[in-house]
């Protein structure tokens, strides 16, 4: 996800004869995101909405035969993956159930199996599997004790508990592994969103000065327009979890994370005065790296007393 974001912006300043390269890095990228997870979907699509439109990061479209390299190679390579996959299916397994009879009829070791069966072929197969697959994610309903909410991914009130032992040495000490967002990181990133939508607000409703500076204009634009991107793709990565029945986990709020961390390098690249820049990167730096310390017995599994476990409980009873 972050590699296609990253070719996309190369491709969109490059000179249009030079631009094959970085449309083919940024459709197979793209492509590779969203085959591991659907979810990956939003940062591929808003490349292509600007690529089309040619705003906020390109003064012009791109041309057509870039887009339908783009297209093409996107698709070849998502459908490559199945193909792969399928290519390589020929033994029974615990998946089984999860195709129809006629493929299972396929498989070398099942009850069902019949050395005789022909293939539906690739195509059927794979239209039919990307249709189960939407189908059984719709279908989670079961309910897990470490779920959360896309809400409570944002104030990172509720983490995940992968592991949960007593030391081997000493049965007063307790070893956990719990996944959070390092707090700093979750202030930072959530102060900066709402910052710039409280700029974005005040541009809005305040009448620039007419006399005011063209580059200090263009400035400000482009620190628009960037952050506007990095603000749609945020929510864009939460709305699918806003009304979705299944259970969630904290791990979902990586995509959208990405996005409030940009818009987070945005705002200090935004500061006027270079110094001051430094200033708060190296201040943001150094609590992130401070946090880091405090809560890494956390990813490391460091034995800890239960008073030193219940003193990192920032939530309380909702952290572990």
């Amino acid at each position: 996800m972050a590699l296609c974001l990253l070719c996309a912006l190369r491709m969109w300043r490059a000179p249009p004869y030079a631009r094959t390269p970085w449309v083919i890095a940024t459709a197979v990228t793209g492509a590779a995101a969203l085959s591991v997870k659907w979810t990956a979907l939003v940062t591929p699509a808003l490349v292509a909405i600007v690529s089309l439109t040619g705003h906020p990061f390109t003064k012009r479209r791109l041309a057509s035969n870039h887009i339908v390299l783009a297209a093409i190679t996107a698709l070849a390579l998502y459908t490559a993956c199945f193909w792969l996959h399928f290519r390589i299916l020929i033994y029974s397994g615990m998946g089984d159930p999860f195709m129809k009879l006629s493929f299972q009829r396929t498989l070398i070791g099942g009850k069902n199996y019949s050395p005789n069966a022909i293939s539906d072929g690739f195509l059927h197969n794979f239209v039919f599997l990307n249709k189960q697959m939407y189908i059984a994610n719709k279908g989670i309903k079961a309910r897990h004790r470490w779920e959360s909410r896309w809400w409570q991914w944002m104030i990172n009130m509720r983490g995940l508990l992968y592991y949960n032992e007593l030391n081997a040495d000493n049965k007063m000490l307790n070893e956990k592994i719990y996944l959070i967002i390092n707090p700093v990181v979750t202030a930072v990133t959530l102060a900066s969103l709402l910052v710039f939508v409280g700029i974005c607000v005040a541009v809005f409703i305040r009448k620039r000065d007419q006399s005011e500076k063209p580059t200090r204009s263009l400035n400000l634009q482009a620190f628009i327009a960037r952050g506007s991107f990095f603000l749609a793709a945020y929510v864009l990565n939460l709305l699918p979890y806003l009304e979705v029945a299944r259970c969630t986990f904290l791990y979902h709020y990586w995509p959208p994370l990405f996005y409030a961390l940009l818009a987070t390098a945005n705002m200090v690249n935004g500061i006027p005065s270079r110094r001051f820049q430094v200033y708060v990167s190296a201040g943001i730096c150094i609590l992130v790296f401070a946090a880091f310390l405090y809560w890494s017995p956390w990813i490391y599994a460091t034995p800890m007393s239960k008073e030193a476990h219940a003193r990192r409980r920032l939530f309380g009873k909702h952290w572990l």
